[in-house]
C-alpha cells in the first residue's frame, strides 16, 4: 500500500536525522527531557475484534412457470478473533523539546495468538409477486463455510505522535508521569493454526497511552504505560464493503526511555 511506503520513508529519515543528537552533550542539564528522545515498551496486548460484512446482488427474471419474479443472491462475512500479544513491542524515536513533549515516530509490533471464527455464506433469495406485492418464494443457503480454532496472528503498526510530560520538577512526585497521543497505519494478519483459512486487514490506529517513569540516571528512565488503541479497517481480506469499522486493543508496557 502507497500510504504504508510513504510513512516508512518518512520514520526512516526522522530516525536518521534525530540520532545525530543520540550522544548526549556535555552542557545537557540531568533529569530532563532535552534531545534525542529514544523509548522502548515490552509488555502485554489483548484484542477482541468482531467484523462481519455483506454484499447482495439482485435482478429480475422469470420463475419455472416463467411468471416475473426478482432473484437476490447475497454474500455474508463475519470474522471474530481474541487473543494476547505476548510480549507487545513499542518503539519511538523523536526529539524532546524544552523539557515537556517529545515529538516521535512511533513502532508497534505484536505476535498474537488466540481463537478465531470464520464464517462465509452463500444465500439465494426468490420474490414472486401477488398483484404489485413481492412474495418470498424462496430463502436457501447455497453454500456455507465455517471455521473456528487456534489462531496464530500478528500486527505491525507504524505511526507518528507525542509524549507530554507535565511536570518538569525532578523534586515534585508526579514528575515523569506522561499522556501521550499517535496515530498512522496498521497491518493485522493470521492464519488459522489448522484450517487453510486467514485474515489480512488494513487499518488506520489513534493510540492513547498514560504511564510514569522514574529517573535512573541523567539521562535514562524506567516506567510502565497503559496504551488504549482505536483500529478502524479500511482494507480487509474478503470484503468489498470497507464501511470503516473498527475494534480496540489494550496494552501494559514497561519501559526504558532515553531523552
Amino acid at each position: 500500500m502507497k500510504i504504508l511506503r510513504i510513512l516508512a520513508i518518512v520514520a526512516l529519515f526522522v530516525v536518521t536525522s534525530w540520532s545525530q543528537e543520540a550522544k548526549p552533550q556535555k552542557t545537557r542539564p540531568p533529569y530532563e527531557h532535552r534531545g534525542f528522545y529514544f523509548s522502548t515498551g515490552f509488555g502485554l496486548a489483548y484484542t477482541n475484534f468482531n467484523i462481519e460484512s455483506d454484499r447482495e446482488d439482485k435482478w429480475n427474471t422469470t420463475d419455472d412457470n416463467d411468471r416475473p419474479c426478482e432473484k437476490v443472491y447475497a454474500e455474508e462475512y463475519a470474522k471474530r478473533f481474541k487473543g494476547y500479544a505476548l510480549p507487545a513491542l513499542d518503539f519511538k524515536f523523536g526529539k524532546s523539546v524544552g523539557n515537556m513533549v517529545a515529538i516521535h515516530s512511533v513502532v508497534e509490533i505484536e505476535p498474537y495468538v488466540g481463537r478465531a471464527h470464520y464464517r462465509y455464506t452463500e444465500k439465494e433469495k426468490v420474490y414472486g409477486y401477488e398483484g404489485i406485492i413481492p412474495v418470498l418464494r424462496k430463502d436457501s443457503i447455497e453454500y456455507q463455510k465455517k471455521v473456528k480454532g487456534d489462531f496464530t496472528g500478528g500486527n505491525v503498526s507504524l505511526g507518528f505522535g507525542a509524549t507530554v510530560y507535565p511536570f518538569r520538577n525532578p523534586a515534585f512526585v508526579l514528575n515523569g508521569l506522561y499522556v501521550g497521543v499517535s496515530g498512522g497505519m496498521s497491518t493485522f494478519f493470521g492464519w488459522f493454526d489448522d484450517y487453510d483459512e486467514d485474515i489480512f486487514q488494513i487499518a488506520v490506529f489513534s493510540r492513547y497511552e498514560l504511564g510514569k517513569d522514574w529517573w535512573v540516571s541523567d539521562t535514562w528512565s524506567i516506567g510502565f504505560g497503559f496504551v488504549y488503541v482505536n483500529v478502524t479497517a479500511v482494507e480487509e481480506s474478503g470484503d468489498e464493503n470497507n464501511d470503516g469499522r473498527s475494534h480496540n486493543a489494550f496494552q501494559f508496557l514497561i519501559r526504558l526511555t532515553r531523552g
